[in-house]
């Protein structure tokens, strides 16, 4: 099962509008405050991965520069 946040959720409508063609890509790109170019890269992402291709690689992992703090 896949959580996704508003944002996704708002990604994928706007993406699903312009595979069935009621959206163009200059008009999603302005929707989802991106380049065309990137509108692009989301379709072949979604085409290519589904819902999964919408979501942030790195969700779930930490931080590179995380600093821990051991308890002795």
């Amino acid at each position: 099962m896949v959580l996704l946040t508003m944002k996704e959720k708002q990604k994928i409508e706007v993406l699903q509008r312009v595979m069935d063609g009621k959206l163009k890509i200059r008009e999603a790109s302005h929707v989802l405050n991106r380049s065309e170019r990137q509108v692009y890269r989301l379709l072949s992402s979604i085409r290519s991965q589904g819902i999964e291709g919408v979501i942030h690689k790195n969700r779930g992992n930490q931080h590179a520069r995380t600093i821990w703090f051991f308890r002795i």
